[in-house]
């Protein structure tokens, strides 16, 4: 097995590479997780601009299926930046 690290800053980051895995900070490298996105089945539309709608009296169901897009909506952004840099498939 190979260990190697392959660069070194001031604060401490350490990233090492060792038979395909990653670590960071000195933690035991890994290999790559895999992350699955959300699948969306609650046909609201999201709207980061307007978040999660708090409930009220006047419950109304649009507002909890856009909040539940919202999420999901937010997830898969998170999913989607963390496979294009490489950290999840």
């Amino acid at each position: 097995m190979t260990v190697q690290t392959v660069g070194r800053d001031l604060e401490g980051l350490y990233i090492a590479q060792s038979g395909g895995k990653l670590g960071f900070y000195g933690a035991t490298p890994i290999s790559k997780a895999t992350v699955t996105a959300v699948t969306d089945g609650s046909t609201g539309t999201a709207n980061a601009a307007t978040g999660i709608q708090p409930l009220t009296a006047t419950y109304n169901s649009t507002l909890l299926i856009n909040s539940i897009a919202t999420l999901a909506d937010g997830i898969n952004r998170i999913r989607t930046a963390l496979a294009n840099v490489g950290l999840v498939t």
